[in-house]
């Protein structure tokens, strides 16, 4: 979420915050950034999911087909991603950045 989040769809994440996770920041770049940190300790801190590739067994050797099969599924995905812009999400993973 953080990776394709801008001011133009900050409102987007924001109202999933609001109508979701109960925040209540009348700014829509501060919810929408309260509201991905939320989600992310859902999933990690409270599911105990893996955060990292490396944690799942995917060393950074298989990024870059990994990347270029999912650039090519994301094209036309909410936010297009590039097959650079997976590799930087692929890059953060490994960083636990998300």
């Amino acid at each position: 979420m953080k990776h394709i989040l801008t001011g133009h769809n900050a409102w987007i994440f924001a109202g999933y915050g609001r109508n979701v996770l109960e925040i209540r920041n009348e700014n829509d770049m501060e919810a929408a950034c309260e509201a991905i940190a939320k989600t992310a300790g859902f999933f990690y801190d409270s599911m105990g999911l893996p955060r990292t590739l490396k944690d799942v067994g995917i060393g950074d050797d298989k990024f870059e087909i990994m990347a270029e099969h999912a650039a090519s599924l994301l094209a036309k995905a909410f936010v297009p991603l590039t097959n650079e812009d997976v590799l930087s999400i692929f890059r953060a993973c490994e960083k636990e950045e998300l």
